[in-house]
This record gives C-alpha cells, structure tokens and sequence, in this order.
C-alpha cells in the first residue's frame, strides 16, 4: 500500500513500503559499487564495456523504480545540459555507425544519457542515499588502491590509481567529512599518499586547491563569502595572466618530487589541437569525427590516434566553441548554485571546519556532489579523462544527484 500527500510546494511526496525501499536503495548502492569498480579499474573499464554498462543500466533502473518521491519541475540548467547532450550524442553516433569513426566522442556522451533518463524520471534520489553512496564508492577507491600499490595485490594495473581518477579522492574526503567518519578520513588519506607517492603529478595539488576553496567557502561565515569569492577570482586572474611565469615553478616542482616534465609533449599535442579547431572553431565536426589526433611517432610510440590531453579542447575540436563554451558555463553554474546553497545554512559567526557538521544534510550532499565536479572538471584540463566511460559516467551520476536534491531535506 502506498499513501502520498501533497507538501506546501505543491510536490507529491510518496512513502513506500520500507522492504521495496530497501530495495531501491539496494539497486541505487549496487549501481554505485559498480561505478566505483568500474572507475577505479578494479574490472578494468578500459576493455570492459559490458561492465560500465552494467552500472549505468542498474543507475538507470533506480531512476525509473516505482518511488520515494516524485520530482518537482526540471530546471533551466538541467535542461540546458540535456540539450548539449543529445547534441553530442546524435552526431558522435551518426559517426561513430555511419562513418566508422571509432575514436570521436561517443564514450563520453553515451554514459551522459543517464541525465535524459532522469529528466523523465518521476523519482529523485534521496540526500541520505546520495552521502552513503559516494562514501562507498570512494571507500572502496582508496581501499582498492592501497591494496594494488602496498601490498602489491593486483586486482587492477597500478596505473588505474593515478591523477586520471583522483576525483575519488575528493568525494571521499568531502562525504568523510560531512558524515564525522574518521576511518574513511585515514583511509583516504593514506591512499592519497600512496597514489601521490605512486605518481606525483601535479594535478593531486590542483585538486586540492579545488577541495580546500570549496570547504573553505562552504564554512565561511556569511559576511565573508562574498570577500573571498573576490580573493579567489583575483587570483585566478592573476594565474592566467602570469601563465608564462608559471614554468619556473613547474619546473621546480618536477624536479623536487623526481617526476620527469612532460610539457613539452602536451604543448605539441596542444598546437595539433589547435591547428584543428582553426579549421571551423564555432562548430567543429559536429561531433561526428574523431576527437583523438595523428601525433608524431615520437610522442605515440607507434600508436596511430592518441587523445589531447586537455578535454575542453577535445570538445571544441568536435563540438567548436560554442558548445564548449556553454557546456562549461552550465556546469560551472550549476556547481556555484550547489555550493551556494550548501552555504546558505551555515548560520555560524564564525569560520571554522567544525560548521560542515551543522549543514543540513541536502546541504552535506550538494557540498560532496559539487566539490568533486568542479574537481573533474579540473582534472579535465590536464587529462584526457571525460573520453574514459567511467569517468563520465562518475559525472552524469554526480549532476543527476544534484538535480535530485531539493532545497528541503528528506526525512
């Protein structure tokens, strides 16, 4: 027996049997787990398409199950972000089954359409199951990388445990947080120094900036926010314009933590990409040819198509510039919006870490969902990684969770 009532935002909330709830949240856990392994390569996502598509398909069946709570009205952004989607996803197929392109962007938009399955989803994930699930799967990253890297168990090649999957890390230090749980704060500590340690690329730096800017205004006090948005937007500035400035310090860094300096490949690859996207910057091939390019056999080894290793440019390479552009600015603002939210109910005079404890828990989840988007979003900028169908799958379940949470916690 299922009984429903309408609440005062005119949203019908349905209360389900807790045996079929228990359900739910089991297919929504399993969905996760599977992602986890997925991501961490635990089954090697890389040649084991099957599996990702085991996981979004149990992500899509939690979606579609008879519910929790029937959803409100979608949003613009969300709307937006499925138009974008459909866009890649129609040319990148026509493609990849019309014209035999076999390295276009089809495996970055194919997991995204778990977001379309959403929208026509009448049910919304809870904030309780949101925290829970990303706390198992970077539980089970961080576990499953510590036993591949020092005990030397390989249930996966220790190379899948780089800063290609180091959001893991993000989301498992912003759940660990949110839920006080100091076993998982030591077990994803220890295997960030493992990883660190394994490879130390400075993308772990990057996304700890990303992680601490993200706590740090989330428990701002709110006559401060403001303040430090201006200090944070500043110093971005000051970083793109003294960009050129910046190779001093590379350098060092490098050569302080004895990791050889591969810029020199990534500033060909990234001549090779722009020479490309000269040839028609506002729409590109329309998503239908291969987003990979041919690069000189030095760089390749012999490989014929090797990805740039910077997806905004991979993107507008395929897509142009306006669709990079928008893609962007829409998942920007859908991250500030979260973030912002998330703030909003810190009611604390004062700034400290302990105020995350006190966020209400739709505020926790947001907190969580939308620190490790902006965290692959960084690591996008150095990495190929949203072309890996784990790592975009990672992010549709991270959107999909924030456009299910309401400004109102569940019970």
């Amino acid at each position: 027996m299922v009984s429903t009532a309408r609440d005062s935002g005119g949203v019908v909330n349905t209360t389900v049997p807790k045996t079929r709830g228990a359900v739910i949240e089991g297919f929504w856990l399993t969905s996760f787990v599977a992602l986890s392994l997925i991501s961490s390569a635990v089954l090697d996502y890389r040649g084991g398409s099957v599996f990702y598509a085991m996981a979004g398909l149990l992500f899509m069946m939690r979606l579609v199950s008879s519910g929790i709570t029937k959803r409100g009205r979608s949003g613009g952004s969300e709307l937006a972000l499925v138009a974008l989607i459909i866009w890649g996803f129609v040319g990148s197929a026509i493609g990849r089954f019309g014209f035999g392109y076999n390295a276009n962007a089809l495996a970055f938009f194919a997991p995204l359409l778990i977001l379309i399955v959403n929208l026509v989803s009448p049910v919304r994930l809870t904030t309780r199951v949101v925290l829970r699930g990303f706390a198992v799967v970077s539980a089970i990253y961080s576990l499953s990388a510590i036993l591949v890297l020092i005990f030397n168990i390989q249930i996966a090649p220790d190379f899948q445990f780089r800063h290609q999957t180091a959001f893991f890390l993000v989301a498992g230090f912003g759940s660990a947080l949110v839920l006080k749980a100091r076993l998982l704060l030591l077990l994803h500590a220890v295997a960030t120094a493992t990883c660190f340690a394994q490879y130390p690329a400075l993308t772990y730096i990057l996304l700890l900036v990303v992680a601490v800017v993200c706590t740090a205004y989330v428990c701002a006090p709110h006559r401060l926010r403001l303040p430090f948005l201006y200090v944070i937007a500043a110093a971005g500035l000051m970083i793109i314009l003294g960009r050129s400035q910046l190779d001093g310090l590379r350098m060092a860094y490098f050569s302080t933590v004895g990791k050889g300096d591969n810029s020199s490949t990534r500033e060909t690859l990234f001549r090779i990409g722009v020479e490309k996207l000269r040839a028609s910057p506002f729409w590109g091939n329309w998503f239908v040819e291969n987003i990979s390019v041919k690069a000189p056999d030095s760089i390749t080894g012999g490989q014929v198509l090797v990805p740039l290793h910077d997806d905004y440019l991979q993107l507008s390479v395929a897509g142009g510039l306006v669709f990079t552009t928008i893609f962007t600015v829409v998942l920007l603002w859908i991250c500030v919006r979260a973030l912002h939210f998330s703030a909003s109910t810190n009611r604390s005079p004062t700034w400290r870490i302990r105020n995350l404890y006190s966020l209400s828990t739709a505020s926790k989840a947001r907190y969580v969902c939308a620190m490790s988007v902006l965290a692959i979003m960084v690591d996008a900028m150095v990495n190929p990684i949203l072309i890996e169908p784990g790592a975009a799958l990672t992010l549709g379940v991270l959107l999909v969770a924030i456009f299910c949470l309401r400004e109102k916690d569940d019970e």
